[in-house]
């Protein structure tokens, strides 16, 4: 499996087909950054709003909205959480479990 990222928008496929490239649609078009996760596996399709998570597989998991203008997230995982702040909003947090994509508030 390969993800190939052009203009914001992902592709998923094998690279030795490459008709099988389709369109990540849950990323909407809008990738700004990526991130690789050695735990769980996954590659983070970071937009301005939300995360796709791939696994090995394909798609694992999609955040819902995180917020209205944009997320600034953490470089790195704490315990299988992955930390965000919307971009409008200092202080504020958001926990996103790596393994299933729900969002908390940090109590």
């Amino acid at each position: 499996m390969a993800c190939i990222v052009a203009r914001g928008i992902p592709f998923l496929g094998d690279a030795r087909y490459p008709q099988s490239f389709m369109e990540v649609r849950e990323a909407r078009r809008d990738v700004v950054d990526t991130r690789v996760l050695q735990d769980p596996p996954l590659l983070l399709l970071i937009t301005e709003l939300s995360i796709v998570a791939i696994s090995s597989t394909g798609v694992a998991w999609a955040t819902q909205r995180l917020a209205l203008d944009g997320i600034d997230v953490s470089m790195t995982p704490r315990d299988g959480w992955l930390v965000c702040s919307p971009q409008r909003e200092p202080g504020a947090v958001l926990l996103v479990n790596l393994r299933d994509g729900q969002v908390v508030l940090p109590v």
